[in-house]
C-alpha cells in the first residue's frame, strides 16, 4: 500500500487501460511497475 507509505499512484496510470490499479506488470516475472508521487506533492 503505497498510500500508508507517503506515496500515491499517479491518476493517470490508474485510468490507463492496460494497468492494473495503476500497476504494469514489467519484463522480469512477478515485477510490477507504477509512476508514484510522494503524497507531500499532492495537490488537491
Amino acid at each position: 500500500m503505497l498510500y500508508g507509505n507517503g506515496f500515491i499512484i499517479d491518476p493517470a496510470e490508474r485510468a490507463n487501460p492496460d494497468t492494473v490499479n495503476g500497476w504494469s506488470r514489467r519484463d522480469s516475472p512477478d515485477r510490477w511497475q507504477t509512476v508514484s508521487y510522494p503524497t507531500s506533492e499532492v495537490v488537491g
